[in-house]
């Protein structure tokens, strides 16, 4: 087992999570990982860095806050990714008149974040979405 594999399983990271913890692709870090491949350096101390700076797993009442709040993050994704759709723009289109990066947009969609509130008034303007959180 190489030592980016336990570094990350040791945070409870799945490597998808890892990659996207990184911003790096999933190929690429799986790369990393079985060792096919080396990150530049700077990716390798940013990669440590990020790495060092997570607790650990949460278990008990920290664990079921955790799992809400990522219940909370995909439900608002779906929602605004079918009130994209419906209004028949493309997240590039939806980024450009909300005042972000395409990349964003992804993030939010998957849940992996919950966009900030002036974001959120942005996107809920732009696509009259009603009871999104």
């Amino acid at each position: 087992m190489t030592s980016l594999r336990r570094a990350r399983e040791s945070k409870g990271l799945s490597q998808a999570a890892t990659a996207a913890l990184l911003n790096v692709s999933l190929s690429a870090y799986n790369r990393w990982e079985r060792g096919a491949a080396n990150p530049r350096f700077e990716d390798a101390a940013k990669m440590l860095a990020k790495l060092s700076k997570l607790r650990p797993p949460p278990k008990g009442a920290a664990l079921e806050r955790e799992r809400a709040a990522a219940t909370e993050r995909f439900r608002f994704g779906e929602a605004m990714r079918r009130a994209r759709v419906s209004a028949g723009w493309t997240q590039e289109e939806l980024a450009r008149a909300v005042g972000c990066q395409p990349s964003e947009i992804s993030r939010h969609e998957r849940g992996i974040i919950l966009p900030d509130s002036p974001r959120l008034r942005a996107i809920r303007r732009t696509l009259s979405m009603r009871g999104a959180p």
